[in-house]
């Protein structure tokens, strides 16, 4: 997983190093972010169910002020 333009970007394998076609219909997900936000630092672990969770920061760009908070994200697949 990675951010690519402050958007998640996710591929999930098979134990054979393949992409992992139940998790979305390829095996990669790109979850974008809002229009006026941007998302930095990730952390990216895998639960004991073999779900995806995600945090990162996550700053929204208002027209007026500029709000930072965390995004904590968990993936079905």
């Amino acid at each position: 997983g990675g951010l690519v333009d402050g958007n998640y970007a996710l591929a999930r394998l098979t134990a054979g190093g393949q992409l992992d076609t139940s998790f979305s219909s390829d095996g990669i997900l790109v979850d974008p972010a809002p229009s006026s936000s941007t998302r930095g630092y990730m952390t990216l672990s895998i639960t004991s169910d073999n779900r995806i969770v995600v945090g990162s920061t996550h700053v929204d760009y208002d027209l007026s002020t500029v709000l930072a908070d965390f995004e904590l994200l968990r993936f079905l697949g």
